[in-house]
């Protein structure tokens, strides 16, 4: 009974349970943790068991349904379903495991050299370490260790590694291992002549006392060690405390013995000197050297040398002779004592002067007296008073045949006594030989003692003095102003006369130009009392001519013509005169040239350099142009100048002509047009410029049931007529003026031809329309019985072309052809003629006009022209009333 109906169909629908099966979690080569096996049902997605598996030095990347992961991947929790469709089925997904990456840095451990880049390792891939690039000075690398004191794990130098961490992204630091060098210090005696010393073991950065020396040498002190035979290199004391002697391993470092020669002291002995000393002298073993030269005196003695004994019995050495190891001793001290002898001289005895006479040479020895020669001299105009031993008497005196002894100390000296004489006095009398000026007093002088003149004190106006003469036009002897001098004359109480010499000065006229902008005039050297042309001027200055000099730049001065013959400007010597330059500033004229003026002047003016002043005002006139200044030019090309402006230096040239060109801009005007009782539309005003032909613009304006027929001056049409755009210029020649230009308006009176009157049913006729409203729409229309043929809309200049065929429903007969565009209308007459097709098919559609005859024309066509009146005087009333409120 699964239904009770007849014939009834019973759906029975399967029903279903979800298939479930088990994902299974397989580790795959991992080493520790674990993954629960997770239940699933189909359709029913599920996020993955998070991963539970570790691997020691390898990271879970994601699952995978083949164990190589060949199969489908899962991510870690990733939302799965339907990984299997069978019920109680098992899916295995294997963990896919990366191998870690760590990085090797290697450190050098105190290296001072060298550098190493970081090795990048993968976990379970063996690889050699990096060859080590690191130095240390002193010391040999010894490998790798974890640690930096080497307590860790060792590694040799480019050992194959493996698995140094398990840890993704982590460091290692091998640290360099480092031994100190050994070496040897040799110790050599370097000319040592007894002792030895054996080598001494060394090791790099341990400090150690050297050796002490065991060598010797016979007249030398050790002073220490050094790293070269000479002692050039590095020094070291003997015992001194060491470190790192070399950084080479099993190096042999040798160092030098150093020897100082040893030093002693000569001293010297003057040995009963009376004067003077020897220094000590310091010497050194092996090394020769020169005995001090002697500074001992024993006065009338000479120095013979030296002794080792006082009384010269012991070894005898030369003054200055070369000595070497006097000793072997240090700082031992060996006396060298002064041998003396005593000197023997002569006195010569010398007349000084005597003009007569003569004495030998006198033998004496030091410490011994003897008598003096008698004298044998005579001198004319002298008297003998004696010996002196200075030519002069300025030194020690000695009366005639005096004992005397020990005149001189020198060996084999020779003293010379000067015979005594009193000379005569004479006068020099000064002459001033035309001073006008000064005076100088007498000198009194003495027989051959040199004196010098007195200073001139005689002056003389313009002259410079020069010197003294024994004559007065200076043919005599010459002396200059206090020239030393002797033995003028040789009489007793003589007067000797020296005259004055006198020089013109010499002094300089030095140009200025005293603003002056050009040229130049040379200093002019000038003597005094001597006349002389100055200098022609060669100074010039712009826009000034030159006028003579002054003595002062304001020409408040002495004033001097160009060339004028000039004397004694100055009276000193070397002065420098300066005359200034004087100027007058240039005349000139400004002419004013109209420069195509057609009226008015303007008068020249008078202009002075230097010195501003206004133009004067224009005067000139020209017709449609407006003046907006000056310039040098015609075309005003030139300099350019304001009217009126304030002007200045135009022209340097004296009585010189400047013309000043009068410069014209053509007026600007407006023409401004009216559209006169239009109704739309526009025309902008158009610029215009004196003497310049435009084209009018073309009028914009429009007014309905009216054509535009050019412009006019008045409204009204009365004044001046200008056609549509036409050429025109000079409406007005006044700058800044508006020209009004009226529109002048006709009315519309449009017509309308055909290209046939008399036309057949289905004829094609072209129609001509004139003068309608531009643009508007024109309704054709055939009558009696109106009929519209088509539509056309006029152009912009109100014509229109149309062209239609006559409808065959158009009765046979007169008709006219009716153009309106809503404000005008135009007619023609049109003759229909009959055609057999046509009649037929008049007959069929209009059987009740048989036997009536056709229409001849629009129904009340007699009221057209009456209508046609109305218009117009409509029009006109409107244009009228227009002007009037325009007026107001």
């Amino acid at each position: 009974n699964l239904t009770s109906v007849e014939g009834g169909t019973v759906t029975l629908y399967a029903q279903w349970r979800a298939n479930n099966y088990t994902i299974h979690f397989d580790g795959n080569t991992a080493d520790g943790g674990s993954t629960p096996e997770q239940a699933m049902t189909y359709d029913q997605a599920a996020s993955l068991t998070t991963n539970g598996y570790t691997k020691t030095g390898y990271t879970f990347m994601n699952w995978n349904t083949q164990r190589d992961g060949g199969g489908t991947a899962y991510t870690d929790g990733q939302n799965v379903s339907n990984l299997s469709s069978k019920e109680g089925d098992s899916v295995t997904l294997y963990a896919q495991w990366r191998a870690n990456s760590y990085t090797i840095q290697y450190d050098g451990n105190n290296a001072d050299g060298g550098d190493m880049a970081n090795q990048s390792m993968t976990y379970d891939q063996a690889a050699n370490l990096t060859a080590n690039s690191y130095t240390k000075t002193g010391y040999t690398f010894a490998g790798w260790n974890t640690r930096p004191d080497g307590a860790g794990t060792a590694y040799g130098n480019e050992q194959s590694v493996v698995n140094l961490t398990p840890d993704g992204g982590s460091i290692i630091t091998l640290y360099a291992q480092w031994h100190a060098n050994n070496y040897k210090v040799a110790f050599d005696g370097n000319t040592a002549d007894s002792g030895s010393m054996s080598d001494q073991p060394m090791a790099f950065d341990i400090e150690v006392n050297l050796t002490a020396n065991a060598y010797t040498k016979t007249g030398y002190t050790f002073v220490g060690w050094n790293t070269e035979k000479g002692g050039e290199g590095t020094a070291y004391t003997d015992g001194q405390t060491v470190v790192n002697l070399t950084a080479v391993e099993g190096e042999t470092v040798t160092l030098y013995a150093q020897w100082r020669a040893n030093k002693y002291i000569i001293y010297f002995d003057g040995n009963t000197a009376d004067g003077g000393s020897t220094p000590e002298q310091a010497m050194t073993y092996d090394t020769a050297a020169t005995l001090t030269a002697n500074g001992y005196t024993k006065t009338g003695y000479t120095f013979i040398g030296w002794n080792t004994q006082l009384d010269g019995g012991g070894m005898a050495y030369d003054d200055g002779q070369s000595v070497i190891n006097l000793t072997l001793n240090d700082d031992e001290t060996v006396t060298l004592y002064a041998q003396w002898h005593a000197n023997s001289y002569t006195i010569h005895f010398d007349g000084n002067t005597a003009d007569s006479g003569s004495m030998t040479d006198q033998s004496m020895t030091y410490d011994q007296a003897a008598s003096l020669t008698a004298n044998g001299y005579i001198k004319t105009g002298y008297a003998f008073v004696g010996w002196n031993t200075q030519l002069d008497g300025g030194g020690t005196a000695y009366t005639d045949g005096q004992t005397v002894s020990n005149l001189t100390s020198e060996e084999g000296g020779t003293v010379t006594l000067y015979a005594q004489w009193r000379a005569n006095n004479y006068t020099i009398h000064f002459d001033g030989n035309t001073a006008d000026g000064g005076s100088t007093p007498e000198q009194a002088m003495t027989y051959d003692q040199a004196a010098s003149l007195t200073t001139n004190g005689y002056t003389k106006t313009g002259y410079t003095f020069m010197n003294w003469n024994t004559q007065r036009d200076g043919g005599g002897t010459v002396y200059t102003d206090g020239q030393n001098v002797s033995n003028l004359s040789s009489k007793e109480g003589d007067s000797v006369t020296l005259y004055a010499q006198w020089r013109a000065n010499r002094y300089t006229v030095q140009y200025d130009g005293n603003t002056a902008d050009g040229g130049s005039t040379p200093e002019q050297a000038m003597t005094y009392d001597q006349a002389a042309s100055l200098t022609i001027n060669g100074y010039t200055k712009t826009g000034y001519t030159f006028t003579g000099w002054n003595t002062q730049p304001d020409g408040g001065g002495m004033a001097y013509d160009d060339g004028q013959s000039v004397i004694n400007l100055a009276p000193v010597e070397g002065e420098t005169v300066t005359l200034y330059a004087q100027w007058r500033a240039n005349t000139y004229s400004i002419q004013y040239d109209g420069n195509t003026a057609d009226g008015g002047s303007t008068p020249e003016q008078a202009m002075t350099y230097d010195q501003a002043a206004s133009l004067t005002v224009n005067g000139y006139t020209k017709t449609g142009y407006t003046f907006t200044g000056w310039n040098t030019q015609p075309d005003g090309t030139g300099a350019a100048f304001n009217d009126e402006q304030t002007v200045i230096n135009l022209s340097p040239r004296d009585e010189d002509i400047v013309i000043l060109y009068a410069q014209w801009r053509a007026n600007h005007y407006t023409i401004q047009f009216d559209g006169n009782t239009a109704e739309s539309g526009s025309t902008p005003d158009q610029i215009m410029t004196y003497d310049q032909t435009a084209e009018l613009t073309a009028n914009g304006y429009t007014k309905t049931g009216f054509a535009f027929s050019g412009w006019n001056t008045q409204a009204d049409g009365q004044g001046t007529r200008y056609t549509e755009g036409e050429s025109v210029k000079n409406l007005t020649d006044a700058d800044g003026d508006t020209i009004l230009l009226y529109a002048q308006w006709r009315l519309r009176i449009p017509g309308i031809s055909l290209s046939q009157n008399v036309s057949a049913h289905g004829d094609t006729i072209t129609v001509t329309g004139t003068d309608f409203e531009p643009n508007a729409e024109i309704v054709f229309t055939v009558h009696s019985t109106p009929r519209e043929v088509g539509r056309v809309h006029a152009d912009s200049n109100g014509q229109a072309l149309f062209t239609f065929q006559m409808p065959f429903d158009i009765e046979a007969g007169d008709h006219t052809l009716l153009a309106d565009n809503g404000i005008h209308s135009a007619q023609t007459p049109v003759k229909v003629t009959a055609s057999a097709h046509a009649d037929s098919n008049a007959a069929d559609n209009s059987g009740n006009t048989v036997g009536k005859s056709a229409g001849t024309g629009i129904q009340g066509s007699t009221c057209i022209p009456i209508i046609m009146i109305l218009l117009l005087c409509g029009v006109l009333v409107a244009v009228l009333l227009k002007r009037k409120r325009s007026k107001r």
